[in-house]
């Protein structure tokens, strides 16, 4: 036998037991870093204006969430840019769980490749945390708009190119892109008019400013309710729980035809898995509560609470789909 094969299995040995008392020690500090998060108030950084389809239900979710976390919650909006000026904000912040990004999924797979520079790149410098919800958006009209079914305004845009105006809440948003992607498969020419968010085009509907416009279906029920619009058509291929009555744009003419929004919350990369796994069980605590569930579904969307790998995935799914109709369609943000 080798004389230096005892003292090198002694060596191996005691090394072996190093490691495993570090890795042991790392799995100790690491659960011990998800048990005491959070030390202090979480930033919750929303990339819309106040009032929004996304601003409400961040706010809904965020006032809950303090209650299990045992800290505040405090809602930062950071509006402009389609969201990306919200999300450098949390691109930049420390990766430690206490600022997160409730964000449109417009902001993560539309946004970034419509402007050429966002300062972030949204593959590289966030990691998912929870889906929130998904949702179809609705194509509405004023009163004193003629058409009331896709088939009628398809025909008036048709007849009176350049002249029929749809409102939308920004460029790069969903809504944006789902009413260009409208304009096409219909084989019109509409003007595309943005807003400022949401809250901008209920408030141009409700002036009579735009007599068309694709809302969430959140934003517009209280115009749909006192009769100021009324729904045409939702983008989801099957049709809304909240709105049974009204048809899906695929089954009025135009085949296929789908434009899902969702919201979902991100960290900065890097955040600890322990705290992310954290943060997703108690927000799957909160979107399972009743009164939360519920409020999500009388705003027309569907709760997630889903793991943060299928997060992810759902992500870059829309990111490719979107890519291709924006390129397809030359989509730019100015």
């Amino acid at each position: 036998m080798d004389p230096l094969e005892p003292r090198l299995s002694r060596r191996a040995c005691a090394a072996l037991g190093l490691f495993g008392a570090l890795g042991g020690a790392a799995l100790r500090t690491s659960a011990a870093r998800a048990q005491a998060f959070p030390t202090r108030s979480v930033r919750l950084v929303v990339p819309a204006p106040p009032g929004g389809s996304t601003d409400i239900p961040a706010r809904l979710v965020a006032g809950k969430l303090a209650e299990r976390l045992g800290q505040p919650v405090v809602v930062d909006n950071r509006p402009g840019a389609g969201g990306a000026i919200g999300a450098a904000v949390v691109a930049r912040a420390a990766p430690d769980g206490h600022t997160l990004m409730y964000s449109a999924s417009s902001a993560m797979t539309i946004m970034p490749q419509v402007q050429p520079t966002p300062g972030f790149n949204v593959r590289r410098d966030f990691t998912p945390v929870a889906m929130i919800f998904e949702a179809p958006l609705v194509l509405v009209a004023t009163r004193s708009f003629a058409p009331s079914t896709v088939a009628e305004l398809i025909a008036l845009a048709k007849a009176r190119p350049g002249q029929i105006n749809i409102a939308h809440p920004g460029n790069g948003s969903t809504n944006h892109v789902a009413a260009a992607l409208f304009s096409r498969r219909a084989g019109t020419d509409m003007v595309l008019v943005p807003y400022n968010g949401n809250a901008g085009v209920v408030s141009a509907l409700a002036r009579g400013d735009v007599g068309l416009a694709i809302d969430s279906i959140g934003t517009s029920l209280p115009l749909m309710r006192d009769g100021t619009v009324r729904p045409i058509a939702v983008t989801s291929l099957r049709r809304s729980s909240v709105l049974p009555e009204v048809p899906t744009i695929a089954e009025s003419g135009l085949p296929g035809f789908e434009a899902i929004f969702w919201n979902a919350v991100f960290a900065p990369a890097g955040t600890p898995a322990e705290i992310i796994g954290k943060l997703n069980a108690e927000i799957g605590a909160v979107l399972r509560l009743p009164e939360v569930a519920n409020r999500l579904r009388e705003l027309g969307s569907e709760p997630g609470g889903v793991p943060p790998e299928a997060v992810g995935r759902r992500f870059a799914s829309d990111f490719e789909t979107w890519g291709r109709v924006i390129r397809d369609l030359g989509l730019r943000s100015e």
